[in-house]
């Protein structure tokens, strides 16, 4: 057998018929880094350690399933196979992710000089499928429940972050997902300690004051996609009830949810709607 075989592999208790499935461009390779892993009680797959310590080496045979020639199929054949044996010990069914993988602090260190530059998946994506079941995983996720960030990573968000600004479509569907939802005492509490002494810029202030006036909203806004006359002709279409918010907002550029806020008039408030309608449809 070539060491350079690619393809999938299986790992296989023969005591209990229990296995472990996974794809690489080195079978070799990649059964030497299980077997050294496992030999030293340092493997990330916490089931099979400990399936491995409790019937020992001679209980596991390591088998290629499948040869695999094009690189860019491994994991779409590595998740045929997920779905088709449903292996006992991978703890996340879903091919190219490692969720529910607990690794070392000297693994991770390991694992971070060897990916620095490291560009095998540059120019790769996931299939839809993939990317579907990933996120179905993720879903609800209870992982973190509980478990606060220590004050070293609350940093490193906090740095990651830095300079990132959100899209105004980004912005929407923030706001109305938190549109409704109030803040415990608690939190009021913390927020009021953390804003306690900060001062607004100048230029805050000035955006503040501009848009209680009027200055600075409707087609004025420096973020602006809509004119007045779209507007009104969005509440036309929506009072129509012909097409759908989301339809109405593929027409004019917009996400579903600016569509939805106009029509219930929690946007472009500044706006006399029946004097715009009766001009605009003068107008036509």
């Amino acid at each position: 057998m070539a060491d350079t075989l690619m393809g999938i592999y299986e790992i296989k208790n023969i005591k209990n018929n229990r296995c472990y499935i996974g794809s690489a461009v080195d079978l070799m390779a990649r059964k030497h880094l299980h077997y050294y892993q496992l030999r030293r009680d340092k493997h990330c797959n916490r089931h099979l350690q400990r399936s491995w310590s409790k019937y020992g080496e001679g209980s596991f045979k390591f088998s290629v399933i499948e040869v695999v020639n094009d690189r860019n199929m491994l994991i779409e054949r590595e998740q045929f196979w997920f779905d088709s044996q449903n292996p006992e010990f991978n703890i996340c069914k879903v091919a190219g992710s490692s969720l529910g993988c607990t690794y070392s602090e000297e693994t991770k260190k390991k694992l971070s000089i060897a990916n620095k530059g490291n560009q095998k998946w540059l120019g790769r994506k996931h299939s839809e499928e993939t990317k579907k079941k990933i996120g179905e995983k993720n879903r609800g996720s209870k992982a973190r429940v509980g478990k606060p960030h220590s004050e070293e990573t609350k940093e490193k968000i906090r740095e990651a972050r830095k300079g990132t600004k959100h899209t105004r479509e980004s912005k929407i569907k923030i706001g109305e997902g938190r549109r409704g939802r109030k803040h415990s005492a608690e939190a009021k509490k913390k927020i009021s300690v953390a804003n306690s002494g900060l001062k607004r810029s100048d230029e805050a202030i000035k955006k503040m004051s501009e848009s209680k006036m009027g200055i600075n909203c409707g087609e004025k806004h420096h973020n602006v996609k809509l004119t007045e006359r779209d507007v009104v002709e969005i509440i036309i279409l929506i009072d129509e009830g012909i097409l759908s918010h989301r339809e109405i907002g593929e027409k004019y550029g917009v996400v579903k949810q600016v569509v939805t806020a106009i029509g219930k008039g929690k946007s472009w408030k500044h706006i006399d709607r029946e004097k715009a309608l009766n001009k605009t449809l003068q107008a036509v």
